[in-house]
C-alpha cells in the first residue's frame, strides 16, 4: 500500500492506493483493516470515501510497506527481522562473503534473524532483482569439510598450505581423469567426490552489497538504522 496523504480518497481513489479489489462485498472491510493494520487515523464515508486525518507509520511500518509493495516480498515479512539482515552485512565481518549456512547459523547464534536458509536466499534474491543489492568487490574463499558426521565450514587464505596441497591433488586428478573413458562433463564432480572425504572442498563465494545507486538503498538503510537502534 502506497503511503497516503492527510486528505479525502474517493472510493476508485482508496480502492487503487491500498490494492483492493472495488468490486468485492467486502470492499469497506478490506479497506479498513488494511488502514488500521498501517496505523492510519481515518473516517469512512459512506458510498463516498473516505478521508485520512493523521497517521503513525512507524518505521516498521514504512519499511514493510517499501518490501512490500516496492520490492514485491512477502506481506508476511517481519520488517525487525529483515533489518538485522540488512545491517548482519555492515556489522558482522565478512558476513558479506559467508556462505549461506554460515550466514544462517551466525544470524541465529546471535539471536537477530529466526529463518531459514531458503527465506534468506529469498531476501537477497529480491535486493539482487531490485539493483538494491549487487554482487561485488572481492570473493573470499570458503573450505567445507566434514569432521566426525558434522559438517563445518571456514574462510581460508589462497597461501593456506592444506589450500595449495588440494590444489595439486585436484590438478593431478583432472589430468588423470582426462585418460580415462568418463565423459569430460563428468571430470570435476568425480574429482569433487573423491578429494571430498580428503580434503573437504574448496570454493569462492561472491561478496552481497548493498548498491549505493539503488533507487531504494538510501531510505531502506535509514529504517533499517531507526529500527535496530530502537531494539537497542
Amino acid at each position: 500500500m502506497e503511503l497516503l496523504e492527510n486528505r479525502f480518497y474517493d472510493l476508485d481513489e482508496i480502492a487503487e492506493a491500498t490494492k483492493s479489489n472495488r468490486a468485492s462485498s467486502q470492499f469497506k472491510r478490506d479497506i479498513t483493516r488494511k488502514l488500521d493494520a498501517w496505523g492510519y487515523e481515518y473516517e469512512w464515508r459512506n458510498r463516498r470515501g473516505v478521508t485520512i486525518s493523521a497517521h503513525n507509520l512507524t518505521p516498521e511500518i514504512r519499511l514493510k510497506e517499501l518490501l512490500v509493495n516496492r520490492l514485491n516480498m512477502n506481506s508476511q515479512i517481519n520488517p525487525v527481522e529483515f533489518a538485522y539482515f540488512i545491517l548482519a552485512f555492515s556489522a558482522i565481518p565478512g558476513f558479506a562473503t559467508m556462505p549461506w549456512e554460515t550466514r544462517y547459523q551466525v544470524l541465529h547464534e546471535n539471536g537477530l534473524v529466526n529463518k531459514e536458509i531458503a527465506t534468506l536466499r529469498n531476501w537477497a534474491s529480491r535486493l539482487i532483482a531490485t539493483d538494491n543489492v549487487i554482487k561485488g568487490g572481492k570473493d573470499a574463499l570458503w573450505h567445507t569439510y566434514m569432521d566426525k558426521g558434522k559438517k563445518y565450514q571456514e574462510r581460508v587464505e589462497l597461501d593456506d598450505a592444506r589450500y595449495k596441497e588440494y590444489c595439486a591433488r585436484r590438478t593431478d586428478m583432472l589430468e588423470t581423469l582426462k585418460q580415462t573413458d568418463l565423459p569430460p562433463s563428468k571430470h570435476w564432480g568425480e574429482m569433487v567426490k573423491t578429494l571430498y572425504g580428503e580434503y573437504g572442498v574448496y570454493y569462492y563465494c561472491p561478496a552481497l552489497c548493498l548498491n549505493a545507486l539503488g533507487d531504494d538503498v538510501d531510505e531502506l538503510y535509514d529504517l533499517v538504522e531507526q529500527i535496530t537502534e530502537q531494539q537497542g
